[in-house]
């Protein structure tokens, strides 16, 4: 078998034979063996082996070869997977049973394993299998390593779909396995990074660096190294320090909700640990291709990152979590969650179905091996109980400080005057429910002469970046000025306002946008440094309406107090009492059951479910179009002329005029073609928008906007 194995061929560009394929995953399953459960390497390293050496037999057949020599694909040609359980005769199927138990049979998930380790959509018949068999296989395989005649829907096909819950963890295991070396093997990759340096050294060396002495619960991280968490603690107060020490130099995901979070921790990390720090989002080819000269040195790092190699990834949730969905492919994302430490950053955060997929995933996985940190100034009460069992609790971790005094006023955002208001001395942030309530206070305080900043989801990448850059700027410097967003700031950003004046919101997103208000200071003044607004019916489709006049009449009873942390704490307790009947915690709890009975999805529509946004389009307003249509049109034309990492580059270039948007059925009237024929274009279905202005100020506005149909 070994020499024909060395005659065909497994990968073109370079051509490599289907043994030196073999040999190079076998070598990626040394480097992973590690991280693996001894027990179970120990029971099942020969399966594994096997495995590898099976997965790809199937490329032997005459259509997979022509095409791998002379790039000519057949029309019928039979995915090279499912050739390869053919030679899973009666010989290795009897030897493959002396590792079953009474939970697993070894035929049934080794041929699964080998069939599914490519996301196929072309469906054929049994006929066209067995044909294949028969006449595409090369004659110098020997007929007796052969078997034409295994029924595809009886020995394996449905049955473990029937019993996927049953072979759970064993599927993880070895197609986990399967995926993260051959991935890695494909892409020239080790399979996990070494951590480079001291991961201890390096974390001392970098509170030095920053004058940060650490806290006593800080230091007592390391020593909870090995249990689940959960920590509630005020902003600002080091929970960042704290899941570094808890870290104690394994494997780390880092997850937040937002982009620019995800860079702004990125950038936090990566002063500590250098080399050993991913950033993981959708912008992630932009963040590399400036960086990167050689198209292979950009591959490299973007499969790294990917195949989550390095040591410390700081990434959106969905990177790792969207896996909950169960889509072919999935068993990756868990194997890697299994020897790794989770940490996860301000899950109240995340719209109620979302925390679900979090709360179900963290469930899986630690029972895998993996451990997780859950860490917010506010973690809803419901949240909490679902970790009981199996995460200890952290005492929370409150500032013995008074920073913030609310106010609460009795009208709408829109309708205050601002009169009372120093703009001039004073860091001042306001924010908004919505996109529309945000551009319609920006152009009030234009015409009072004021000179305000803008930021919200709905400008163009181009603008947007350099948005976030100056909001991150402008808090380090010592100008007063005004910034008005929507719940964009929330999250995770370490910036620190001296006024907040916002809508009310629920009491979640409440405690973080007075986060982002003397964030590390005391507050001693006579005045309020919170002024609450009422909140208007739009807002009750943004947010779930009794928890949102729950958090209104909460307020009130705080309204002219100098606000403590326990305080604080007494508010999301009052909020969140008894919450079951509510439409928020029945949207949490339907998409909890459905995720738990077994419920799977392609990865498209994962991606979708876990954000909760149906009918996400890349499009540009069509008057940015207009004011750069040479230029765009320039992209275009490059985009589909150029290779390698120049059509990298021009891609990205074009993707900065673009924003993502959620079309509503009501305004799909309003998708353009653009007058350019690409095919760059039509691969991505990238549309114009009509219908609408757009400046670098203000953004993107409906000329008839109705509804809301982006809230960030």
């Amino acid at each position: 078998m070994y020499d024909l194995l060395k005659k065909y061929y497994a990968k073109s560009d370079p051509l490599i034979t289907i043994f030196q394929h073999n040999e190079d995953l076998k070598n990626r399953y040394y480097q992973l063996k590690p991280y693996l459960p001894k027990e179970k390497v120990e029971r099942y390293e020969d399966v594994i082996i096997k495995i590898i050496e099976y997965h790809d037999l199937g490329k032997m057949n005459k259509k997979f070869q022509n095409k791998v020599i002379g790039g000519k694909r057949a029309s019928d040609e039979i995915p090279h997977e499912w050739l390869s359980i053919a030679f899973v005769n009666k010989d290795f199927k009897k030897w493959l049973k002396k590792f079953n138990n009474d939970d697993i049979n070894l035929y049934t998930l080794f041929c699964y394993v080998i069939a599914y380790h490519h996301n196929r959509s072309k469906d054929f018949s049994i006929d066209e299998l067995k044909n294949a068999i028969i006449n595409d296989m090369p004659k110098d395989i020997p007929s007796n390593l052969l078997n034409n005649n295994y029924d595809i829907e009886s020995d394996f096909k449905y049955k473990i779909n029937e019993f996927f819950s049953d072979y759970f963890e064993d599927l993880i295991f070895f197609k986990g396995i399967l995926h993260k070396c051959d991935y890695s093997a494909s892409a020239n990759i080790d399979v996990e990074q070494q951590y480079l340096g001291d991961y201890n050294a390096d974390f001392l060396n970098g509170l030095k660096t920053k004058n940060i002495t650490l806290r006593p619960f800080q230091a007592n991280a390391v020593n909870l190294s090995d249990k689940n968490v959960i920590l509630i603690a005020s902003t600002g107060i080091g929970k960042t320090e704290y899941s570094m020490n808890w870290a104690n130099g394994n494997k780390v995901f880092y997850l937040l909700g937002i982009k620019i979070a995800v860079n702004a921790m990125y950038e936090r990390f990566k002063k500590f640990f250098g080399d050993n720090v991913s950033l993981l989002h959708g912008d992630i080819n932009y963040m590399l291709v400036n960086d990167i000269d050689d198209i292979k040195d950009f591959d490299f790092k973007l499969a790294k990152a990917r195949q989550f190699s390095y040591p410390i990834t700081v990434a959106t949730a969905d990177q790792l979590i969207v896996s909950v969905f169960k889509f072919n492919g999935f068993e990756l994302h868990y194997l890697t969650a299994s020897y790794s430490k989770i940490i996860v950053d301000e899950i109240q955060s995340y719209n109620p179905e979302t925390i679900a997929c979090i709360v179900v995933f963290l469930q899986e996985v630690s029972k895998l091996g993996a451990k997780f940190l859950i860490m917010s100034a506010t973690i809803p009460p419901f949240v909490k109980k679902e970790f009981e069992k199996i995460a200890y609790f952290e005492e929370p971790q409150l500032l013995d400080r008074k920073r913030h005094k609310i106010e609460i006023k009795d009208c709408f955002i829109e309708e205050y005057d601002f009169l009372d208001v120093d703009f001039d001395n004073q860091k001042v942030l306001i924010i908004c429910n919505t996109i529309k309530k945000a551009q319609l206070i920006y152009e009030k305080l234009l015409k009072k002469g004021l000179n305000a900043n803008l930021l919200h989801s709905r400008f163009i990448r181009l603008d947007r970046k350099k948005k976030e850059d100056e909001i991150l700027k402008f808090e380090k410097n010592n100008v007063g000025g005004i910034w008005i967003t929507t719940q964009i700031v929330e999250a995770s950003l370490d910036i620190d306002f001296d006024l907040l004046l916002t809508e009310c919101s629920t009491i979640d997103s409440m405690l973080q946008r007075f986060g982002r208000c003397y964030r590390k200071r005391d507050y001693s003044k006579p005045k309020p440094n919170i002024f609450i607004f009422k909140y208007d019916s739009i807002s009750k489709k943004v947010y779930d309406p009794e928890l949102l006049e729950r958090t209104y009449n909460v307020l009130v009873g705080y309204n002219g107090l100098l606000l403590t942390e326990e305080q604080k704490q007494n508010m999301i307790n009052e909020v969140f009492d008894n919450i079951e009947h509510t439409k928020y915690y029945q949207s949490y709890n339907e998409y909890k059951k459905l995720l738990k009975s077994g419920f799977r999805a392609n990865k498209k529509e994962s991606q979708e479910l876990f954000r909760k946004i149906t009918d996400q389009w890349i499009v540009i307003p069509k008057p940015v179009y207009l004011e750069n249509e040479d230029l765009i049109n320039d992209y275009i034309k490059n985009i589909d002329l150029s290779k390698g990492l120049e059509k990298i580059r021009q891609k990205e270039k074009f993707f900065e005029f673009c924003v993502n948007l959620p079309i509503s059925n009501k305004k799909k009237s309003l998708l353009q073609d653009f007058p350019v024929k690409s095919n760059f274009l039509a691969n991505y279905d990238i549309k114009m928008l009509d219908g609408v202005s757009y400046d670098n100020a203000v953004g993107l506005k409906y000329n008839d906007e109705e509804e809301i149909d982006n809230i960030i």
